[in-house]
């Protein structure tokens, strides 16, 4: 059997297409030009042909590439036009809001106006109640009830019989201004506020390299946090995604740092939403953008 064309490695070649860049479309897509470049590396792979010439000055399609173009724009239109035709056909939806919690530093993901833009046209006029919180809020409006689908870190304790529905293992970035000052010991940190898996990482990670380290700011909001980061008053471990204007992402052997930790971020659903078509559509589609992160 021949190997599933992912939809995400499709609208990556598509992107990069357009834009004649690796880079351009990872801007684009707000992912890093590593995951642009890995997903382009397995969809020629899947294919077994290079798709585009790399030169210094961007990227060009090569026979194969322009060839494979048409099927794979054919693909995702015909993916859209199935669910739209299966929406239109099926038993009615109920109507009631779903609510979804997502940590904040998610914020960002590309897939993000992709998946709202699809239920909107699947199922219209649903109203999504999408809300960014730390982690911690996040959970806890979760554990209460209030909450269809949880994207965040791993839930602290067990919750009944849910478990998570996938996983994923996402790699941080050491984020700072232009002109932040690496060799300046200790080390100041920007990092959430306690209780705080990816903080206790974080730390951990410079104690296990002996790199002397304070905390600077602390902060419950991912704004105030790239605030200071950008202010040059501390360094953090973001998401690749949380890398924007004013901050750049350092590479931890020039810097003498040991490499960022992994952070776990995991898909929940509550028990009634397990069968929901809203937010299986959904969570497939916001999904897509935490694995964009991972590869």
């Amino acid at each position: 059997m021949a190997p599933v064309l992912d939809e995400i490695l499709l609208r990556t070649f598509i992107e990069a297409t357009r834009r004649g860049s690796f880079g351009q479309a990872a801007a684009a897509m707000k992912r890093t030009q590593a995951a642009v470049t890995l997903q382009i590396r397995r969809l020629e792979e899947i294919l077994d042909q290079p798709l585009f010439n790399r030169t210094t000055r961007g990227v060009t399609l090569t026979t194969g590439g322009l060839e494979f173009l048409p099927y794979a724009e054919r693909i995702l239109a015909l993916g859209i036009e199935a669910h739209e035709f299966m929406a239109r056909h099926k038993m009615p939806i109920d109507k009631r809001p779903r609510r979804i919690r997502m940590i904040e530093d998610l914020s960002s993901i590309a897939a993000l106006d992709h998946g709202l833009a699809r239920i909107r046209r699947l199922f219209d006029p649903i109203k999504i109640d999408l809300n960014f919180d730390s982690g911690p809020q996040a959970e806890e409006a979760f554990r209460a009830g209030k909450v269809d689908m949880l994207i965040g870190d791993r839930l602290r304790a067990p919750l009944g019989d849910i478990e998570p529905i996938s996983v994923a293992s996402v790699p941080l970035v050491w984020a700072a201004s232009p002109d932040f000052d690496a060799r300046q010991r200790p080390l100041p940190l920007a990092v959430y506020g306690a209780p705080c898996i990816w903080r206790e990482q974080v730390v951990a990670t410079l104690d296990g390299a002996a790199i002397a380290s304070r905390i600077a700011v602390e902060s419950h909001g991912t704004p105030a946090l790239l605030s200071a980061v950008r202010s040059g008053s501390a360094i953090a471990a973001l998401l690749p995604s949380s890398v924007g204007a004013g901050l750049v992402a350092l590479d931890p052997a020039a810097a003498g740092f040991p490499p960022p930790p992994k952070v776990e971020i995991v898909l929940y659903q509550s028990q009634h939403a397990l069968r929901d078509p809203v937010i299986k559509e959904l969570s497939s589609a916001l999904w897509q953008g935490v694995e964009g992160l991972a590869a």
